[in-house]
């Protein structure tokens, strides 16, 4: 397993764009994280978009969706991602859009909570995707049950994820296909205690990762530090790392949540990467879809070079303050391009 594609240096792959958009140039973003439904079928204990859901339950209509995605090609982005603030298989046209993603020369991604797999939405995945990443989060039905809460609480859905994971791998294997499929897990006080055991189970059944984070609830840190006492089982997990299977804990999520210290003084991942939520706006940052006030437009209105390339953005950006951001995931990439930008760099002899 080629472990770079985790390394945050891959933003210096696109130097030319942003030597572009340094410039005062504005190329479109080489990536896309596109929300195609805020609806779910798990109530995650965690979740942090459950308030953004609670005045507009919707799905990216079919004919924006895949609007969005040809614009994007046309103007260069080289990625999509088809995640959300809610569960992207609920939408019908995601399995579409995966599709014509991929037909249009962009690679491709989904992440999902895993409980809405089929035979055929695997076999779309698994030709087209570059990545599929479940989030778990659970080592076993109660603490599945307890903490993603499926609206199906009857069926086995724990056992069911399990399943389609299998499947995934088995159907990799058929189509002699490169995609990654990996595990996400969120650590939390019902679900550490059985971690190695996952990790072991998971690479029995030809999971390429696991992906561990701390969970981050705003205002409630007791959570949070749960991530120091569940080490010791996570490094119990990390021993099951070899060629084949990669188990990664994201060690610096934890500091910045407990710090929010940022080395950087200005947000410039935004030139790299937009955010499309369901309600069809496009957002500054996936931490704040739903919020209006860092919308760049409506989808539903204007083409996304419009919004792209229009007044409101310029607007948002301008009054933005970076103070005010929650633990960003993206504060290594732009420390990166903060150094790549400043043109005095400092010490920079000195290696």
């Amino acid at each position: 397993m080629d472990l770079q594609q985790f390394n945050s240096y891959k933003i210096l792959t696109h130097l030319g764009t942003i030597r572009k958009f340094s410039r005062g140039n504005n190329p479109f973003p080489v990536s896309c994280e596109i929300d195609p439904s805020n609806l779910c079928n798990h109530d995650c204990l965690w979740c942090y978009f459950v308030d953004s859901r609670k005045g507009t339950r919707t799905n990216l209509k079919k004919e924006t969706l895949l609007s969005l995605i040809d614009d994007l090609a046309k103007g260069g982005t080289k990625s999509v991602t088809l995640t959300g603030g809610g569960e992207p298989l609920v939408n019908p046209a995601t399995m579409e859009a995966i599709a014509r993603t991929h037909a249009k020369g962009m690679r491709v991604g989904l992440v999902t909570n895993g409980g809405l797999l089929d035979e055929g939405k695997n076999k779309v995945i698994v030709s087209c995707c570059d990545f599929v990443r479940i989030s778990l989060d659970a080592v076993d039905r109660k603490s599945h049950s307890k903490l993603h809460k499926p609206h199906n609480p009857t069926a086995d859905n724990f056992e069911m994820v399990l399943k389609n994971l299998s499947s995934l791998v088995a159907l990799r294997r058929k189509l002699r296909k490169k995609i990654t499929i990996g595990i996400g897990f969120l650590v939390h006080s019902d679900n550490y205690r059985k971690l190695s055991s996952l990790a072991s189970w998971l690479k029995k059944a030809g999971a390429d990762y696991l992906q561990i984070r701390p969970i981050f609830i705003p205002g409630n840190e007791a959570i949070t530090r749960v991530w120091v006492t569940a080490y010791k089982e996570i490094r119990k997990a990390i021993a099951l790392t070899d060629r084949s299977f990669y188990v990664f804990p994201i060690k610096q999520r934890y500091e910045e949540i407990m710090s929010r210290h940022k080395n950087y003084s200005c947000c410039n991942i935004h030139n790299l990467l937009s955010v499309v939520g369901a309600d069809a706006n496009v957002y500054m940052c996936s931490l704040f879809r739903g919020d209006g006030r860092f919308s760049f437009g409506s989808l539903y209105e204007n083409s996304f070079a419009e919004i792209w390339n229009g007044k409101r953005r310029k607007e948002v950006l301008r009054s933005f303050d970076i103070r005010k951001c929650p633990a960003c995931r993206y504060n290594t990439y732009n420390e990166i391009l903060q150094y790549v930008l400043n043109p005095k760099k400092p010490h920079a002899e000195f290696l």
